[in-house]
């Protein structure tokens, strides 16, 4: 496959990241404003938050909202330039060398500098730099929460591979045992991960099941104990795979009440049951041929037929179409490029989301876009949700495609 135009865009999506320092904006972060912040009522400051989600205009500027460097947003730009560092060894150089090992430090630097460590005891992280109101519950960046926890902790498993760092080691061991001593929830008889600590009752699929594909590659499994714990979570994600092939967002035991939103979240729990299974098969406890794989093939079945159209254009919140959103179509990118050990069609498929991706939704800058309707381009380029998942899914094609 001829990779030269996501090259040449990828490049020009790094050099626009790394002219801004990695500072901007966010969906999210609608109340990151003194006078926002100050208000009491927590559906009065979830209003604005959705407000700035859902405008194509950005009034942050009028209303004191500053832009920031975002920790999970750093997290993917690190997995990212990593990738790219492997890419070398094949011959591919996106960033000179100079500069890409310049930025993986940096951002390790700054990630180091921004571990939780000093008030929770072990290495974690919250997820951004500004306060967030949801519906249900309130996450400050004092708060550490199991998505950039993980997906930091990915990182340094990463860097050390590649550098041979012993206080990645160190860094990673922090995070899995955070996991374990703050996340871990038995209530019930139901075991999966908290999304934060406190957090119980509810349980969010794709946060457990990276949790548990962390856990694997992290070695979270010294005994046998803890190893049939993270199998039995992984079985319950299989467990309540729905009968089309898709996956609810989340459940609550005590309510019945699900979260049924399905869009990129579907992605991230393929991802975790690729890894899963791959680390399965090494160990030789639960073959890739068996269960896992008949679950994983029947999730990225629907993935492929529901969640995308055929020309590479994904669907918000299936079954709805519109908008396209750039977090979907990067995790698309991701996903389908990693199913490629199953059947080739899937990188294949990768490249035309990412085709259809850079020709619809990036800016002559480099920046890409937040969302497309069917009659204009919410044109924010929001750093997190649309720069760094982009970098880090064209870098993961490239990386598929010289494997």
């Amino acid at each position: 496959m001829d990779t030269s135009e996501i090259e040449a865009n990828l490049k020009l999506a790094c050099e626009f990241a790394i002219a801004r320092k990695y500072a901007g904006n966010d969906p999210y972060d609608g109340i990151f404003s003194g006078k926002l912040e100050n208000i009491r009522n927590r559906w009065i400051k979830y209003l604005f938050i959705q407000l700035q989600v859902s405008s194509p205009v950005n009034f942050r500027p009028f209303l004191g909202i500053g832009s920031g460097v975002d920790i999970k947003g750093l997290g993917l730009f690190f997995k990212a330039y990593l990738t790219l560092k492997r890419l070398e060894s094949s011959g591919i150089k996106i960033l000179d060398s100079h500069i890409l090992d310049r930025e993986i430090e940096w951002i390790r630097t700054y990630l180091m500098d921004h571990s939780l460590i000093a008030s929770h005891g072990l290495h974690c992280w919250s997820g951004h730099y500004f306060n967030v109101q949801g519906r249900k519950g309130f996450l400050s960046p004092n708060q550490p929460e199991i998505i950039s926890s993980t997906l930091i902790g990915e990182g340094m498993i990463e860097y050390h591979h590649l550098f041979g760092d012993k206080q990645s080691l160190e860094v990673v061991k922090g995070v899995r045992d955070f996991l374990a001593r703050d996340l871990l929830r038995n209530e019930d008889g139901w075991n999966y991960f908290g999304y934060s600590p406190g957090a119980s009752g509810r349980i969010v699929y794709n946060a457990t099941a990276l949790g548990c594909k962390f856990s694997r590659s992290s070695g979270l499994l010294l005994n046998e104990s803890s190893q049939i714990s993270i199998k039995r979570m992984m079985d319950l994600i299989r467990h309540v795979q729905n009968s089309d092939g898709s996956w609810n967002y989340s459940f609550e035991p005590e309510t019945g009440r699900m979260g049924k939103q399905i869009d990129f979240h579907q992605g991230f729990i393929l991802d975790s049951l690729i890894d899963f299974a791959a680390e399965e098969k090494m160990e030789g406890i639960a073959p890739i041929e068996g269960t896992y794989q008949e679950s994983l093939l029947k999730g990225a079945d629907f993935y492929w037929n529901k969640q995308f159209l055929p020309d590479g254009r994904s669907k918000w919140r299936w079954p709805r179409q519109w908008p396209v959103d750039s977090h979907n179509q990067a995790q698309g990118i991701i996903t389908f490029s990693k199913l490629k050990k199953f059947d080739p069609k899937y990188l294949d498929h990768a490249f035309t989301v990412a085709n259809w991706s850079m020709r619809n939704m990036m800016g002559e800058s480099g920046g890409f876009y937040y969302q497309k309707w069917p009659f204009f381009t919410n044109k924010i380029e929001y750093m997190r949700w649309s720069q760094a998942w982009m970098i880090l899914a064209l870098a993961t094609l490239l990386e598929n495609c010289h494997e």
